[in-house]
């Protein structure tokens, strides 16, 4: 995550369609992200 935030100059504004959000570091956590997703293949492969 460090990598990440380190390249990347905060706050950051996102603006969507409708919205627009200040973020203070990046909203996504690559380890946690690649564990749920482990959990749920694992699941449908069942």
């Amino acid at each position: 995550m460090e990598t990440i935030n380190d390249c990347i100059s905060y706050p950051l504004a996102y603006i969507g369609a409708d919205s627009v959000e200040m973020l203070d570091k990046f909203s996504i956590d690559p380890r946690e992200l690649k564990k749920e997703l482990d959990g749920q293949q694992a699941t449908l492969l069942k």
